[in-house]
This record gives C-alpha cells, structure tokens and sequence, in this order.
C-alpha cells in the first residue's frame, strides 16, 4: 500500500473515484443529484469540474492511495483524499511562493469557466429546479453550524478532511484510514486539531480514527432547512492539548 500527493495528470482518475463513491450517499448522490443514474456522465462531470477547480486552490492537498502496477507498471489508485488547511499557515504548504504564487489566479479563472459551462451545459443529473448546489447548500448550513469552528478559538486553525473515497473493490483493506492518517499526522505536528463532517454511517469509523469530539450536526438549528432531509452531517474534530483534559 502506498500513500502519496495526487499528480495534476491524476485528477481524471481521483474525480471517478469520488464519483463512484458517494453516488449513493445522501446528500451528494440523492440530494443534490437525483438524476445522476439517468445522467451518469453530467455527474462525473460535476466531480471533474470540482476537483479541477480545486486543485488550483492551494490551501487543499489532494492525497490518493494506490498499488504498485504489475511488473513494475503504472500505479492503480484505489482511493483519494482531499485535505485543507484551514486558518493561517496554508501559505506554507508549497513552499517559498505562497500567496504570491502566480498559479494562484487560475483558481478563480476556472471557478469562472465552471460556472459559464453550468450555464452553457446544465447539470441535468442535480435536481430540477436546483433547490441545491454546493454552494447554496454551504451558505445555507453556514448559519447554524459556523459557531462550531470558531470557538473555541484554537479551532479557527485547523486541518479539514474535505473528502475521502475508497473504491468499493478497496474497501476494509486499511486504505481509508491510513489517507486519513495523513492529515492527522500533519495536525499532531502542527499542534492543530482536524475536523471533518461525517457521511451517514461513518461516524464510528472516523471516531476510531481519532476524531473523538462530536460537536454538532449540520441540522442543528430550529429553522434549519436540512433538518428532516438528511441523516449524516455530525461535525467531528480531533482532541488537542488546547482542550484540556479528556
């Protein structure tokens, strides 16, 4: 088994993986896309877009797990990882560049694009009218859950598991908690605490994992919208010493 930084001629590869592996969760698959069976490839469509835009966005890390090919061929993945680097110090990640990295601008030229081609080519597999969209869903969760990541302070700085994916054919073979692991071990250096908000049925896992804190749900909240629609959403982060005792 082998953990290692995603190439940029891998994210072809990472967006099926992702595809594939939330088409039946419930809020990616039957929330936002219902008609993703009837129009697979306007799905797969949305997870290339996604990913290749945020790529470009240098405070994430998209990390993948893979075997060796046979004889010494190219690596098969089985899974991915999308980490961010929440707060300050995501400048860092790169190296001397930082913020002034002039690939920089390409993030927001492609958020752009993608948003002119969802214009152009409509998503026909999200639903129909687009109550939501990643971004309308965001801001509408926002409201209710934003007080989870800001206090206590020492939250504010972070590192946040985005999105982890293992093919089906993968799976219970230790490759989703060791891209866990590598975020983990990359908050421990840095004295940080990681978050994440867990898909139905996977708070165990990522509880056995290291994320022991549960400190919400993303339906919490009287009037929150997504209350009754999904069953996941618990908001987990990972104990630091700034916590105090246990």
């Amino acid at each position: 088994m082998l953990i290692r930084i995603a190439c940029l001629s891998e994210l072809s590869t990472i967006s099926a993986i992702f595809a594939t592996t939330f088409h039946d969760e419930e809020v990616v698959g039957d929330l936002l896309h219902p008609y993703r069976s009837q129009y697979p490839q306007d799905y797969l469509a949305y997870w290339r877009r996604k990913c290749w835009e945020r790529w470009w966005d240098y405070s994430r890390v998209f990390v993948v797990s893979c075997e060796q090919g046979a004889n010494g061929g190219k690596d098969v993945l089985t899974g991915a990882a999308e980490w961010q680097k929440v707060g300050l110090g995501w400048q860092r990640l790169w190296g001397l560049w930082g913020r002034w990295d002039p690939r920089l601008l390409l993030n927001p030229a492609i958020a752009f694009v993608n948003k002119i081609l969802g214009v152009l080519w409509p998503n026909r597999a999200a639903s129909k009218p687009p109550e939501l969209g990643d971004g309308i869903l965001e801001s509408t969760m926002r409201p209710f859950i934003s007080h989870y990541f800001v206090s206590p302070p020492h939250r504010l700085n972070r590192w946040e598991l985005s999105c982890l994916a293992v093919l089906p054919g993968y799976q219970n073979r230790g490759y989703g908690r060791t891209l866990v692991n590598w975020g983990l071990e990359r908050a421990r250096q840095e004295g940080l605490p990681a978050s994440l908000i867990a898909a139905k049925g996977k708070e165990t896992f990522y509880g056995n994992c290291g994320f022991t804190e549960l400190v919400g749900r993303v339906t919490d909240g009287v009037d929150n919208p997504l209350k009754g629609k999904i069953d996941g959403g618990a908001i987990m982060f990972t104990r630091t010493t700034a916590d105090g005792p246990s």
